[in-house]
This record gives C-alpha cells, structure tokens and sequence, in this order.
C-alpha cells in the first residue's frame, strides 16, 4: 500500500510537473507571439520613417529647385531696370539699355522679342541699314522720316 501511495504521489507529481510545463509553454508561446507583434510593428514603422525621409528628400530639392527659380526671377528684374521699350523708328521696337547706375557697358540694344522671352540679346548690325537678333532672328531696319536711326541716335533722342 505504501507503494502505491508513493506511485499516486509520484503520479500526481508528474500530473503537477505536465500542467506547470504546458502553462509555460503557453506563456512561451503568448511572448513568442507577441514578440512577432512588436517585429512586425517594428518594420512598418520603420518602413513608414524610410518613405517619411524619402518624402522630406524630395520637398528638399523641390525647396531648393523653387530658390533657384526665385533667384533667377529676382536677377531677371534687376537686369530689366537696366532696360526701356522704345520705339526706334517706324514698327520697330528695342529695349534700350538704360542703366540706372554707372556702368561700364557699351550702349546697347536688346532684342523685343527674346526680352519678352527673359533672354537678353542684344540686337548687331546687320549691313548698313538693320540690325539683327542673332538667337531669334528677328531683323529690325530702325528709320524715322526715312533716315536710319543708329544705337547712338537712339540715346539722343
């Protein structure tokens, strides 16, 4: 009988071992499950920092790329102070170079059409009588009252 006492202690000790064992297990398997949770969260918030980064990157050129622009347009402006639309004979018509300070430029003409376009060209003598816009082409033949007007004239005027 003593032996089997022992057995049924050794049993229910076993039992007792089998339970404490399968609720670690348990507890193993709920940390092991939860962890895979905390990984998986991990690489969706790191996934999301790399695409938040790469968004920042590209509002920073585009940043950058908009200054340029913005500095283009604020020489653009300052150079065109330099410049007055005029007539410079009959249906002809050239920014005269105009500086409102000293300088040490030649006077000049720039071509309308490319002025309009924010590209100074400045208008050479075209044989005796025109001048020409060697970007665009564009031929001017400066008279009034029939008589060539020279860059020079038009300063005078």
């Amino acid at each position: 009988m003593y032996t089997e006492i022992k057995s049924a202690i050794d049993s229910i000790k076993i039992v007792s071992d089998i339970i404490k064992a399968s609720k670690e297990l348990k507890n193993f398997n709920e940390l092991v499950s939860a962890v895979s949770e905390v990984n998986a969260k991990l690489v969706d918030a790191n996934a999301a920092a790399l695409a938040s980064q790469e968004k920042q990157f590209l509002l920073t050129e585009k940043i950058c790329t908009l200054e340029k622009i913005i500095m283009q347009f604020k020489n653009w402006e300052a150079k065109a102070k330099d410049y007055t639309l005029k007539a410079v004979g009959v249906d002809a018509f050239a920014y005269i170079y105009t500086p409102t300070v000293e300088s040490s430029q030649p006077k000049h003409w720039a071509c309308a059409k490319c002025f309009e376009n924010r590209k100074i060209s400045i208008l050479q003598k075209f044989q005796d009588n025109h001048y020409v816009c060697f970007h665009c082409k564009s031929l001017i033949a400066p008279r009034i009252n029939g008589k060539f007007i020279s860059i020079e004239d038009a300063y005078h005027e």
